[in-house]
């Protein structure tokens, strides 16, 4: 075969294979940073608000029902990879241990359960780990990972769920609310949706 053909054959393979290992890094390895670019790109000019259902007060003024709103929490070990290449002091596993303390402390999700999360393979993607966490907890949590110079934190928007200062005290009377998502799965709006009661009666006030 002439040699010219063979080394055309051989550039073109070589081409091959450095895009395919290019598209897997940005889409399994990376997929974090390939998710907010694409939203980046679809809405250039555009931030989709989740608006917080209205508290409900009685004749007095007194707070009955209010809303708060709960992330989800990822961790780009990519990033903390990268970091601890960088940094001597602590190991990958070292970090792996702060983070697991630092968000036991601050919510339901148990500590074993958060480094079995962290340890998952492939430890170059992003990792899920744990839902619910309120804006108060999510604030201390975000103040403990800059207080450690720990990078690769990811907080999403989980749900809005309804807070009642008095232990849902008339909670038939004052009802209940659920999650609604207009959209296509992909480009979806969260919203909550009065199922009965006062939520259900006055849920075009409320819903924001």
């Amino acid at each position: 075969m002439n040699i010219r053909i063979k080394f055309f054959l051989a550039f073109n393979l070589l081409f091959i294979l450095i895009w395919i290992g290019y598209l897997f890094s940005i889409q399994i390895l990376d997929a974090h940073k390939l998710k907010a670019t694409v939203q980046i790109r679809q809405n250039p000019s555009k931030e989709i608000l989740i608006p917080n259902r209205g508290n409900i007060y009685d004749r007095e003024g007194e707070l009955l029902v209010s809303s708060v709103k709960y992330y989800q929490l990822d961790v780009d070990r990519r990033a903390i990879i990268n970091d601890c290449k960088n940094n001597s002091e602590l190991t990958v596993k070292e970090v792996f241990s702060k983070i697991a303390k630092i968000i036991s402390e601050n919510s339901v999700a148990k500590k074993n359960f958060l480094l079995k999360r962290l340890n998952k393979k492939p430890q170059y993607s992003s990792v899920y780990l744990t839902t619910d966490i309120s804006e108060n907890q999510l604030h201390i949590i975000k103040q403990e990972f800059a207080k450690e110079k720990i990078n690769g934190l990811v907080a999403s928007f989980s749900n809005i769920k309804r807070s009642y200062p008095h232990d849902k005290l008339g909670s038939n009377f004052l009802g209940i609310i659920d999650d609604c998502k207009q959209g296509s799965s992909n480009n979806s709006i969260y919203t909550t949706i009065g199922k009965n009661g006062i939520e259900a009666t006055y849920n075009k006030q409320l819903c924001g």
